[in-house]
């Protein structure tokens, strides 16, 4: 189903997946995602978090908190560990790396966008 789902696009390395259930993060799912290119969505949340899957030349992050859904502050030392794995994924051949914020429901999102972009060694 899902190898059907990718095929019917055009260009499949345009697409990003989100999973939202750890049902979907197999070794079998990983490699068809790489097979066509297609961006995996790593998710970090009350409910999942992030992993190493790198399936494209392009990683996605969407942080929508650890303790609360939308509204939470990461720590210096969460954000440490997420721009250790951008990093990371930088060395495995990732070209493009995208960090969006969904905890903005309290306005923590802009203050961790720029302490990540400090992190990461890259300016506004």
């Amino acid at each position: 189903m899902l190898r059907s789902t990718i095929q019917s696009f055009d260009n499949p390395r345009k697409l990003a997946v989100e999973f939202r259930s750890d049902v979907w993060l197999s070794d079998e799912v990983h490699g068809l995602l790489s097979e066509y290119g297609v961006v995996y969505c790593n998710v970090d949340s009350p409910k999942s978090s992030l992993n190493d899957w790198v399936t494209s030349d392009i990683a996605y992050f969407r942080l929508h908190g650890r303790g609360k859904w939308y509204s939470y502050n990461y720590s210096e030392k969460e954000l440490e560990e997420i721009s250790s794995l951008a990093k990371d994924f930088a060395g495995r051949g990732v070209q493009k790396i995208y960090i969006f914020f969904n905890n903005d429901f309290e306005g923590y999102a802009p203050a961790n966008a720029s302490l990540i972009m400090n992190l990461l060694g890259v300016s506004p």
